[in-house]
């Protein structure tokens, strides 16, 4: 759960709202300590092919404009694969 300036929030939340667009396969995100804030999100997104252009320049327009400020990523990364556990749960971050 994300802790920012005493706002709260749970990662699976801005997750929800990344699987809605049409260009991503996989998206995860977390939230890391910072200094100001508490907490701050990141977000690794894997993208399907041919889309990884149009993915970038729409990722930080589709958070803003669909969460509240303290929920989206600061931080986004575009990768190839997210890291998984031996039983396929996502363990990036």
């Amino acid at each position: 759960m994300i802790n920012a300036v005493g706002y709260q929030g749970l990662p699976a939340e801005s997750n929800h709202l990344m699987y809605s667009h049409p260009g991503y396969r996989e998206v995860l995100a977390s939230f890391h300590p910072a200094r100001a804030a508490g907490e701050t999100g990141e977000s690794l997104v894997v993208c399907l092919a041919g889309n990884e252009k149009t993915a970038k320049e729409d990722h930080y327009r589709l958070c803003q404009n669909n969460m509240v400020a303290y929920k989206c990523p600061v931080v986004y990364e575009f990768t190839d694969s997210i890291p998984k556990s031996p039983t396929a749960r996502s363990c990036g971050g």
